[in-house]
């Protein structure tokens, strides 16, 4: 899918101005009976779009559905943990962006 560069820099400014604040919700540490890398350590950023990549919606976690992004018929899903920088976080929502097939 391609997206128009406002998209580019909106999401960028997105995840600039809020990875640290996402980060504040992620446990430090894991109650699991196991040694993992536990969903409670992490968290996602999901990023829906329309087929001509020029607008968005976003929400971070679990929505059970309910969230902003899904109004949209594409979805990007990243996930980020404690140690994602902005540049990486970035760098994996655009090119999950880039590798949806909007079948044309």
């Amino acid at each position: 899918m391609n997206i128009t560069n406002q998209v580019k820099e909106d999401l960028k400014k997105l995840i600039e101005l809020n990875l640290e604040d996402w980060k504040s919700y992620i446990q430090e540490d894991c109650d699991c009976d196991y040694d993992c890398d536990c969903e409670c350590q992490s968290n996602t950023l999901t990023v829906g779009l329309p087929a001509n990549g020029n607008e968005w919606s976003y929400q971070t976690g679990d929505n059970s559905f309910t969230g902003g992004a899904y109004s949209f018929q594409y979805w990007a899903v990243v996930w980020f943990d404690k140690e994602t920088t902005i540049e990486d976080l970035y760098s994996d929502l655009i090119e999950d962006i880039e590798q949806i097939d909007i079948g044309e």
